[in-house]
């Protein structure tokens, strides 16, 4: 591949960057305000209901978790058969999948003992039914590197989400607002997922043979990924009941909006370009160094800057009856970032070794389950988020091991990325929580609304003057401070008035 060529896809994968980070701005918070709407019109219990719900539908859609997408956007010589393919086997899957639903509902309503579950299982099952129908075209605005219009996509399907689940909450004042916002807003997007992209599908099982062999791996991890994600769920619903499962789940989300889920949308952009740079090492790897560099950048405050204002941000944004989120956040926030830092999937499926992410996986696995049942049991809720950051922790070292080997990368690469985000973030820390300590504890709320706003402004501008300090006194490397400052440079932000 010639030089032009890479500097033009990594020009792509950053312009996709810059898509999906915009993307997830919007989609956070939007998720954001929807969260702090919802926990003020519903309680700990509602949450927790819809929790456990979710996840007997997950556990049912690992039998279409194949990862036949990734397949396709991998695959860059796949025809219509391979499309048509992947469509096909989703409509049959999801209709297995919702028959399987509905059927298992009493059971897992018995299990959980929550009556509710029945019925609140059999209208989700409608949902997943709905899911498999989604035009598998708009694949091709990724695997094109046309981010603008997978960017309207998403975004038009995260406001519509926004706007169904809201408008019934108000009325509702119930879990099923959420429930019944799920059928509504899957059947809206299904049906613009054909508005937005020309492609029109047909019945076709071709190319199975095909696709699951690049997939079969990434059924294993998919398999992996349930196991950590929701056994969990499952054995804090069972032993603590819906409401610390509600409290678990809230804390979870607020602490990964700004932490782990903004790497998924630079994953989401980067991947097609890994792909088209998977046969030039040199170029795979500066492009995956670039990558890390702007994630360390932004996440590793993001994280310590909402453990620092939890105590502050939960009575205030949440209300009193989320107190006991509080410790649970402050945890939650850094285990967030050390997965956020150890997630690099992109580069393995690009490079066609989607087995190193389930050997991961199952290293993962292996280490949370079993300390999160024993802390769960022994210190509740907070027990199980100090298993998952002491997991985080563990995971690190795993995930950077075998692509530092395959590209070539040394320790030293990786700690220059995070030493000057990291003693930023942790001047930050320090001295925003020095500023809470100072507060007095009868102020009143509107006057702990200014508090937070300031503190966050403060905290933000700490953060970018202790990192651009860093970064000069380190002699201005190249690095993601470096590409920042040049490409504020081009846009004459920093040019000087005529």
């Amino acid at each position: 591949m010639s030089e032009n060529s890479t500097r033009d896809i990594n020009k792509q994968i950053i312009k996709g960057s810059a898509w999906t980070i915009s993307f997830r701005v919007i989609e956070k918070f939007v998720s954001i305000i929807s969260t702090i709407i919802l926990a003020r019109l519903l309680v700990p219990e509602d949450f927790g209901i819809v929790a456990i719900a979710m996840m007997v539908v997950a556990l049912m859609e690992l039998m279409r978790a194949f990862g036949f997408e990734s397949a396709l956007i991998q695959n860059q010589s796949a025809n219509d058969d391979h499309y048509n393919t992947v469509w096909t086997f989703n409509i049959v899957a999801a209709l297995v999948i919702a028959i399987a639903v509905y059927l298992s509902a009493p059971l897992f309503a018995n299990f959980f003992e929550e009556p509710a579950l029945t019925n609140v299982l059999r209208v989700l099952a409608i949902s997943v039914l709905l899911s498999g129908f989604e035009n598998v075209g708009i694949i091709n605005f990724r695997k094109d590197l046309k981010f603008n219009k997978d960017f309207n996509y998403m975004v038009v399907k995260r406001l519509i989400s926004f706007s169904v689940t809201i408008s019934l909450a108000v009325i509702l004042r119930n879990y099923w607002a959420l429930i019944i916002g799920t059928v509504i807003t899957k059947f809206l997007v299904v049906s613009y997922s054909y508005i937005i992209h020309p492609y029109k599908p047909k019945l076709s099982l071709r190319k199975t043979r095909e696709l699951s062999s690049f997939s079969f791996w990434l059924f294993i991890n998919n398999l992996l990924l349930f196991a950590i994600h929701k056994v969990p769920q499952a054995i804090i619903g069972k032993l603590g009941g819906s409401s610390q499962l509600g409290l678990f789940s809230l804390s979870r989300d607020i602490t990964y909006a700004t932490t782990t889920a903004i790497v998924m949308p630079i994953n989401r952009a980067a991947f097609p370009g890994y792909s088209k740079l998977s046969h030039d090492g040199k170029a795979l790897k500066d492009s995956l160094l670039g990558t890390l560099g702007v994630i360390a950048l932004i996440i590793t405050p993001a994280a310590a800057g909402i453990s620092a204002i939890a105590p502050l941000m939960v009575p205030v944004v949440l209300g009193e009856k989320w107190l006991e989120a509080i410790p649970i956040m402050q945890i939650l926030a850094f285990s967030g970032l050390f997965f956020a830092l150890a997630n690099v999937n992109a580069v393995y499926l690009a490079l066609g070794r989607p087995f190193i992410i389930a050997r991961i996986s199952l290293f993962r696995l292996c280490v949370y389950l079993p300390t999160m049942v024993i802390a769960t049991r022994e210190y509740g809720v907070v027990g199980a988020a100090w298993s998952l950051l002491m997991t985080g922790i563990l995971i690190l070292p795993a995930t950077y091991t075998p692509i530092a080997k395959i590209l070539g990368i040394r320790i030293r690469e990786f700690t220059a990325l995070f030493a000057r985000p990291a003693i930023s973030a942790l001047i930050m820390y320090a001295v925003t929580h020095e500023f809470l300590d100072y507060l007095p504890n009868d102020l009143q709320a509107p006057y702990k609304l200014i508090w937070l706003v300031f503190l966050i402004a403060f905290g933000a501008v700490l953060y970018v003057t202790s990192v651009i300090g860093l970064w000069f006194a380190s002699g201005k490397p190249v690095s993601a401070e470096f590409h920042i400052f040049e490409s504020l440079k081009q846009r004459r932000l920093f040019s000087k008035s005529p």
